[in-house]
């Protein structure tokens, strides 16, 4: 019976050893390594959570984010860890955006942006940056300034493959068009955003809501109804009765405006209905004025 060789490594330079064990394919995993891999999927995904709070709760995402970039700070400024911080930044910038503190959001954007100064890539948290600074300059009534951001913002999510960043970032610019009364170039950009990405059901609903506001204004009733129709399929979907209802108060003034109404009160008592349920006064009020 052959004995396999013994391999005495005792006599070799270190660095041989390990070349060998390279060669041979064993990999040896240090503990810090392990923790890293670890901790950057736990911000990978406390992350992802952090975003998808901003539309419903931004007081409690930025909360997360701030909690969260005590933790990165904590951990070794590697340039993914740079990039992770400057996206928790970024989000907190967001929150303070939709809670309407405009001041505190431009100081956040501007830490954010010069976290990662020296990163290289990091394209999609920059057109993170760009769309939320579009955002703000459109409450500033800044419309140039909003519409070099948002343009800004899409050549970078493009950039970096990202389609449901490329759409949100033409759906701002539509919006802007929309605030200009062109209502032709607004049409031209929610189209456009609808051919790019269509995965995100909430993002189609408001899509087709926005449209059909714009082919309503351009007394397209047809067209409209069918964008109102989209969004409303999508509302119905995630059980949202005040979608719904918002949906249904426009297609009730979609058929006021085309001279149906009947078809209009069919609209508006079924908005009644859904307004009621969600206890919703903005929507009620709004059902109501279209009544009037």
């Amino acid at each position: 019976m052959k004995c396999k060789p013994k391999i005495d490594f005792g006599w070799m330079h270190p660095r041989t050893v390990l070349g060998i064990l390279l060669a041979v394919g064993v990999i040896v995993s240090s503990p810090d390594a392990s923790a890293q891999i670890s901790s950057k999927a736990h911000n990978q995904r406390t992350l992802k959570e952090l975003r998808r709070s901003l539309m419903m709760d931004p007081k409690a995402a930025l909360t997360g984010a701030s909690g969260l970039e005590i933790e990165l700070k904590q951990q070794q400024p590697t340039d993914a860890n740079l990039a992770a911080r400057a996206e928790t930044i970024w989000v907190q910038a967001e929150a303070e955006l939709r809670l309407e503190n405009y001041p505190r959001a431009k100081s956040l954007l501007d830490l954010a942006e010069g976290t990662i100064r020296s990163v290289d890539g990091a394209t999609k948290v920059r057109a993170d940056i760009e769309l939320s600074r579009g955002a703000l300059a459109m409450k500033q009534d800044d419309a140039a300034g909003a519409l070099a951001h948002l343009h800004s913002a899409f050549n970078k999510y493009r950039q970096s493959g990202d389609g449901r960043g490329q759409s949100v970032a033409l759906q701002n610019i539509a919006a802007l068009y929309t605030i200009a009364n062109d209502n032709i170039q607004a049409e031209k950009y929610y189209r456009e955003a609808g051919e790019v990405y269509d995965g995100d059901v909430i993002l189609s609903i408001y899509l087709g809501n926005n449209l059909g506001n714009v082919l309503l204004q351009l007394e397209r009733y047809k067209d409209a109804e069918q964008q109102y129709s989209k969004a409303l399929k999508g509302a119905e979907k995630i059980g949202s009765k005040t979608l719904q209802a918002r949906v249904y108060g426009n297609l009730a003034r979609s058929r006021l405006e085309s001279g149906d109404l009947v078809g209009s009160g069919r609209f508006l008592q079924k908005g009644f209905q859904d307004a009621v349920i969600d206890d919703d006064s903005i929507v009620l009020s709004t059902l109501m004025a279209t009544k009037a």
